[in-house]
C-alpha cells in the first residue's frame, strides 16, 4: 500500500480515431456565418441522359424536368460537459478538459445524429428483407452511379466493417482512408445501423447506406461556462464546463439504404 501521494503526470495523448463521417467529409472554412441558422443551396443535376436514334424531330421541352431543386439542412448543437470539486484546478484546465471531452467524443455524436435523417432521405430502399454483404453494397454502388453524378459516400455502422474488409471490398489507403473498390468513399461510424421508422435490423444483420458527397460546417468550440453562476455553483463548491460546437451536415438530401446480413466471407 502506497504511503505518499501518487505522482501527477500528464494526461496520455489521444490519437483521433480514423474512418469517421469527418474523414470523408468536405469541412467547409467558416466563411459567413448565417449558415449558423441552417444552410440552403441548389442541388448539384442529377443523370438523366438518353440515348435515342438520331431524327429530325425535334425534343419536346415539356419531356424535360422543370426547374432547379434546392435544399436546406439546418444547425446541430454538439455538446458535452462535466461537474467538479473546485480545488485543484484551475479555470483554464476545467475549459480544456471540457474542450478536450467534446472533441473526443463530438464525430460520433454527428454521426448517430445524421443516421436518421440518412435513412429519412433514402428515396430509394433496396427490399424489405437483409440481403447478401455483396448484393447490398453492389446496390448502393449501382444507385450512386445512376442517381448521382459525382462520387458519393458509403455510410457504415462501424461494428459492420470488419465484415466488409474480410469480404475484401473496403480498401484502406496509406492514411487511414476507406474507399471501396471502385473509389467510394466510405465512412464506418456510430450508425445504429437501423432502418426506416427506427426499425432494428433483423438478428445478424445491418443496414446501409449511399448518399452525395458530404461537407461539414462547424463552429469554433466554445466553453459556454467560463463565468459567473454557469461556471461555479456556490451551493456545494463545484464547477461546470460545458462546450459546444455547431455544425451544419449536408449531402444534398439524395440517399438510397439497404439492409445486408453481416456473414463471414469464405
Amino acid at each position: 500500500m502506497a504511503v505518499a501521494p501518487p505522482l501527477l503526470i500528464p494526461t496520455p495523448q489521444l490519437a483521433p480515431p480514423r474512418g469517421g463521417l469527418l474523414s470523408v467529409a468536405d469541412i467547409v472554412g467558416p466563411g459567413d456565418l448565417h449558415w449558423q441558422n441552417g444552410v440552403e443551396y441548389a442541388t448539384n443535376p442529377t443523370p438523366g441522359g438518353v440515348a435515342d436514334e438520331v431524327s429530325c424531330d425535334p425534343i419536346d421541352p415539356a419531356d424535360l424536368p422543370e426547374g432547379v431543386p434546392v435544399v436546406t439542412d439546418d444547425p446541430l448543437r454538439v455538446h458535452t460537459g462535466f461537474t467538479c470539486k473546485h480545488p485543484g484546478l484551475t479555470r483554464d484546465e476545467i475549459q480544456a478538459y471540457a474542450r478536450n471531452k467534446l472533441a473526443a467524443g463530438e464525430g460520433p455524436a454527428v454521426e448517430r445524429s445524421v443516421w436518421p435523417t440518412i435513412i429519412a432521405d433514402a428515396t430509394t430502399i433496396v427490399g424489405t428483407g437483409a440481403v447478401s454483404l455483396l448484393a447490398g453494397l453492389g446496390d448502393l454502388e449501382a444507385w450512386l452511379y445512376e442517381s448521382y453524378g459525382g462520387t458519393g459516400v458509403i455510410h457504415v455502422p462501424r461494428g459492420a466493417l470488419p465484415f466488409l474488409v474480410k469480404a475484401k471490398q473496403i480498401v484502406v489507403g496509406s492514411g487511414g482512408s476507406l474507399t471501396t473498390v471502385l473509389g467510394t468513399k466510405v465512412s464506418a461510424g456510430a450508425y445504429p445501423g437501423t432502418g426506416p421508422a427506427a426499425a432494428e435490423p433483423a438478428a445478424g444483420a445491418a443496414w446501409i447506406a449511399a448518399t452525395a458527397a458530404v461537407q461539414v460546417r462547424r463552429s469554433e468550440t466554445k466553453v459556454r461556462t467560463d463565468n459567473g453562476a454557469a461556471y461555479f455553483d456556490h451551493r456545494d463548491n463545484s464547477v461546470i464546463g460545458l462546450a459546444e460546437r455547431l455544425y451544419v451536415v449536408s449531402w444534398e438530401h439524395l440517399a438510397a439504404a439497404v439492409q445486408i446480413t453481416l456473414e463471414e466471407a469464405p
